[in-house]
């Protein structure tokens, strides 16, 4: 099936050579590649335009959403994937993900496993194969569970059927989109990683993470977009209506720990960890890690190596106010990976007893988990 390229641009001249390369690389050439500037300050669009199988589109710095749904006008293949100018696919991607829609006409978008690297030179994509598996966005919903629109592949009718790509929502937009094509049904995923997701500071989703006025309206966006998402969901399975709300109810206090932390309210820090606690009960393991990782994956730029001079004392402010009687979500958030970065405060001030402490208690629990899940695992074995 024919399939359209539709990049989003913006001051992308360090990425975008390597990109169209791998989209001029596939082994299923893609019908149309459309190119759409949204108002760069740099060479890109002059790179662009060295690559005669590209279309350049002119768009007034509106933001990628709008640049998407823009670039979508422009083109009228079935398929239609959104690939951002830093990242990269391996020649077999768009055929896999092809491939599979084809052969599964019901499914809306077919999905690729995705490996995230820094260093150009560091991204390793080994050939990959067609391991097929369904894959629904309303399983461990509100957490997102997909990477990256680049790493999609979909049907334009279905597209279509949801209004095209959405503007609403800002940064969450690509999440909203995921919840409505499989509001009827699944998605499909390819397991094989066949596409490279660049890392780097300069990233939106980062900045927007980095800045405290905007973290706000950052899970805002969120919270918006997934009640929207419940009512077309509710309308085809109503029989979920108190799942769903319950996890949308969850959204509430994690909201306030994101303002909690970001403005050192470690009374409001308390009240909304426990109310939290008291939503989850009775959910498993595996899905009070996946909500406590959503909630560190808007943490995750204040605690980067790489920010070290820029951010706040978050893992400090977790570990010291997040109550004792809040215990699975404690030891949830405390042993999510990115609370490691604790050794930075060592290296910090190596002689501050406090961080040591901190430290020390970081790895009880984290020790203490690791038994618990262990335990978990052997009795489900037996």
């Amino acid at each position: 099936m024919d399939v359209a390229v539709v990049i989003p641009l913006f001051n992308g001249a360090k990425w975008i050579r390597q990109t169209l390369d791998s989209v001029f690389s596939q082994e299923h050439y893609p019908m149309e590649v459309v190119v759409v500037d949204d108002g760069s300050e740099d060479e890109s669009p002059d790179i662009v335009k060295t690559y005669s199988d590209a279309i350049l589109l002119r768009h007034p710095g509106k933001g990628e959403n709008f640049a998407r749904n823009f670039g979508l006008k422009h083109t009228t293949a079935p398929l239609v994937t959104f690939l951002d100018h830093d990242d990269v696919w391996h020649p077999a991607h768009l055929r896999l993900l092809c491939s599979i829609l084809e052969q599964h006409p019901e499914c809306p978008a077919a999905v690729a496993n995705v490996r995230v690297f820094k260093i150009d030179n560091s991204l390793v994509l080994q050939p990959p194969k067609s391991d097929v598996v369904a894959f629904d966005p309303w399983i461990n919903f509100p957490k997102n569970q997909v990477y990256t629109p680049s790493s999609v592949v979909i049907r334009r009718a279905s597209l279509d059927a949801i209004g095209g790509w959405p503007n609403r929502f800002a940064a969450y937009t690509d999440v909203y989109t995921w919840l409505r094509l499989s509001a009827n049904q699944p998605l499909l995923m390819n397991r094989s990683i066949s596409m490279g997701y660049r890392w780097h500071e300069n990233a939106m989703n980062i900045n927007l993470r980095l800045k405290k006025e905007e973290i706000q309206r950052y899970f805002d966006a969120a919270m918006a977009a997934s009640e929207d998402a419940v009512a077309h969901r509710l309308n085809v399975y109503p029989q979920d209506s108190a799942r769903l709300k319950k996890n949308l109810g969850m959204l509430r206090p994690m909201s306030n720990i994101l303002k909690a932390v970001a403005n050192s309210e470690c009374k409001l820090l308390k009240e909304s960890a426990l109310t939290l606690e008291e939503s989850l009960a009775g959910e498993s393991t595996a899905f009070i890690q996946s909500i406590l990782h959503m909630l560190a994956w808007f943490l995750v730029p204040h605690l980067s190596m790489e920010l070290l001079e820029n951010r706040t004392e978050v893992v400090e402010i977790l570990i010291e106010h997040w109550p004792k009687e809040a215990r699975n979500t404690r030891q949830a958030i405390i042993s999510s990976a990115f609370a490691l970065n604790l050794l930075a405060y060592l290296y910090k001030g190596p002689l501050k007893i406090k961080y040591w402490k901190l430290f020390v208690d970081l790895i009880f629990v984290k020790l203490q988990y690791s038994l618990e899940q262990l335990n978990f695992f052997r009795q489900k074995n037996l």
